[in-house]
């Protein structure tokens, strides 16, 4: 499948991307992004964005990386670092980089930031486990 096949079928198959507002928007061989809308959904109770939004966008990010080769991961582990609010953002932009590609463990690192200002928000390393080798 090509890298624009994978983007159409996470966009239109991915029921949790959908349900949160995250859209992938592009997709490369060692690079991946995805946009997410902020909501009130995504709003924690002090009305800041919330983490796990963040968290989300990271995940999202690095999974449409790992799984670029067409095969399935699941996420193993990860670190994650919240760095600064975000809280008049109206949209985020994660970005994911390929750290190394194993047999069957993937790492990636992610930038969460704001599509507006471009400021940093959050950044992590995800490392995914490849199930169908």
């Amino acid at each position: 499948m090509s890298y624009e096949e994978q983007l159409a079928f996470a966009n239109e198959k991915n029921l949790f991307m959908i349900h949160n507002n995250i859209k992938g928007i592009f997709l490369t061989e060692d690079c991946a992004k995805v946009r997410g809308e902020i909501t009130s959904a995504s709003l924690n109770a002090m009305g800041g964005i919330h983490g796990g939004f963040l968290y989300l966008m990271g995940d999202c990010a690095a999974g449409l990386l790992a799984r670029n080769t067409g095969h399935t991961f699941v996420t193993l582990n990860s670190t994650f670092r919240y760095l600064r609010d975000g809280r008049d953002a109206k949209a985020l932009l994660a970005e994911s980089s390929l750290v190394k590609r194993g047999k069957t463990v993937t790492i990636v690192r992610t930038i969460v930031k704001t599509e507006d200002t471009d400021k940093t928000l959050a950044e992590g390393e995800f490392t995914f486990f490849c199930v169908d080798k």
